[in-house]
């Protein structure tokens, strides 16, 4: 894989202009905006699509200003719109966060690659929201994000020769992603099965393995293998650190989704 992450960002800043910065950093606050809400409203099987944004307390609808990224936050001071509860801070922090990542994405990615890995996490924030909430990740919005990957890889096989740093251009071809795809959701799945065998539980949850498919076809069998370890070995870390802490014993459960999906943005990030 060609290491982006390495070309200077200063450089790639002085070719773009501030406004165009700005406005894709705006884009990824909406984005983010976005991922809240449909990550809260799934969790509460709830219209993602068609029901208008509201405020929780009094159900009366949001105007745009309530609606913006970051400015409807700030406007209200942290508070709902009726001012009777406190949101939390994830609201903006994911925000913020999307915002700085679709900016790095298309300043160190081709295109074509900074367009779908933006795609890409959209459904990976959405689904380590809806983990982190409730523990629940949702299997037709990972088999829509497995789709969209191989979607990406099938374009970009039609344009084989024009070059890896073209616009136009994808690092996995169609088999790479079925078989990232096959090999991301059969690997925790055999793992689960034989430590039912021998603790007589399970080790994952039925959305890792659709989670880890859907990533597969992004990343192909070797990324998903390696994202797999990385999140186990950063979820044991945590659980260690908080059993020594006293705030879970060693049966609790961790929601893997989140460690699954940060593993993978920090990987389009730095090793794609």
């Amino acid at each position: 894989m060609s290491g982006w992450f390495t070309i200077p960002i200063i450089t790639q800043m002085s070719d773009m202009s501030v406004m165009m910065i700005l406005c894709v950093f705006c884009l990824g606050g909406c984005l983010g905006s976005f991922a809240n809400a449909a990550a809260m409203r799934l969790v509460r099987k709830e219209d993602i699509i068609y029901q208008p944004s509201r405020c929780r307390t009094c159900k009366r609808p949001l105007h745009i200003l309530e609606n913006l990224p970051f400015i409807g936050w700030l406007r209200k001071r942290g508070m709902c719109h009726c001012g009777t509860i406190k949101l939390p801070y994830r609201y903006v922090l994911v925000e913020l966060a999307f915002a700085g990542l679709i900016v790095i994405y298309t300043l160190t990615m081709p295109a074509m690659t900074a367009i779908g890995f933006s795609i890409a996490a959209i459904f990976i924030g959405i689904s380590m929201l809806t983990d982190a909430e409730a523990m629940i990740l949702h299997p037709t919005l990972l088999s829509i994000l497995a789709i969209i990957g191989m979607i990406f890889a099938v374009i970009g096989s039609v344009f084989p020769n024009m070059g890896f740093a073209s616009p136009i251009s994808w690092h996995l071809t169609p088999i790479q992603a079925l078989w990232g795809c096959a090999v991301g959701a059969v690997t925790p799945l055999s793992i689960n099965l034989l430590y039912r065998l021998v603790r007589g539980r399970n080790g994952f949850g039925e959305g890792d393995f659709w989670m880890l498919g859907a990533i597969g076809a992004w990343v192909g069998w070797q990324g998903a293998l390696s994202i797999l370890v990385l999140a186990a070995a950063s979820a044991a870390l945590c659980g260690l650190f908080m059993i020594l802490t006293g705030k879970a014993s060693i049966l609790t459960r961790l929601p893997f989704g989140i460690f699954l999906g940060g593993v993978f943005i920090l990987w389009s990030i730095f090793l794609m």
